[in-house]
């Protein structure tokens, strides 16, 4: 039981260390964004890919 309860904690850690990451993405983005604002469609789908990408690896962690 003990052992299960410190995987849960380790996994809510990878979590929380994936969320902060992802924040920290979305708020450079939109710095992108406001900065380059002709190329914004660029950066979005940039953006959408690496989202994508990191919930797959989200995904594969939890399995």
């Amino acid at each position: 039981l003990y052992l299960s309860r410190l995987q849960l904690n380790f996994e809510l850690e990878i979590l929380l260390v994936v969320l902060a990451l992802q924040l920290i993405k979305i708020e450079l983005l939109f710095e992108c964004i406001k900065f380059a604002l002709p190329f914004r469609l660029l950066v979005l789908e940039f953006s959408l890919v690496l989202i994508d990408f990191s919930l797959s690896i989200f995904d594969f962690i939890c399995e």
